[in-house]
């Protein structure tokens, strides 16, 4: 019996978070639109997850998801801040990530479950998760769980 779950990363768990990562940006890296300059996480990845690692403030924080205790996969939730006009001071992100054999079998959804939590626990209302163009499998995860589009970035290049 496969058992899927999430718990807190560590910062042992740095060099698992860096071969996850290093995977995603291979995979996404083909994604038209400049993911990698415009959209990845800013170099060297090490830091940005170190800051998450630290756990001295409730954001940003990393869950991995695992199968049988073993990673496949991470969420990085994080806040931005909102327009002056806007109710809320603040919204969640979410970028994740599940290698592709582990995909459809529950892991990106419990690590989104724990993620929300954590936002609702903190007081936060709202929450984005980046989809890019041609991720379909993700669009319709994230519509399933009640995510709508609220913009479409276009890009050119000259």
């Amino acid at each position: 019996m496969v058992v899927e779950g999430t718990r807190p990363a560590t910062t042992a768990d740095l060099p698992v978070l860096l071969d996850l990562y290093e995977k995603a940006k291979e995979e996404l890296r083909v994604c038209r639109g400049r993911w990698y300059e415009c959209d990845a996480l800013p170099e060297p990845v090490a830091d940005v997850f170190g800051v998450a690692l630290r756990d001295e403030m409730p954001f940003p924080f990393l869950l991995l998801g695992t199968i049988d205790n073993y990673p496949v996969g991470y969420l990085l939730a994080t806040l931005i801040p909102m327009l002056p006009q806007a109710e809320d001071s603040v919204r969640g992100h979410l970028r994740f990530f599940v290698e592709m054999e582990a995909r459809e079998i529950g892991i990106a959804e419990v690590m989104l479950d724990v993620g929300m939590e954590r936002f609702r626990a903190h007081g936060v209302s709202s929450a984005d998760i980046t989809v890019l163009p041609g991720q379909r499998a993700a669009k319709n995860f994230c519509e399933q769980h009640g995510f709508v589009a609220r913009s479409l970035t276009m890009h050119r290049r000259w």
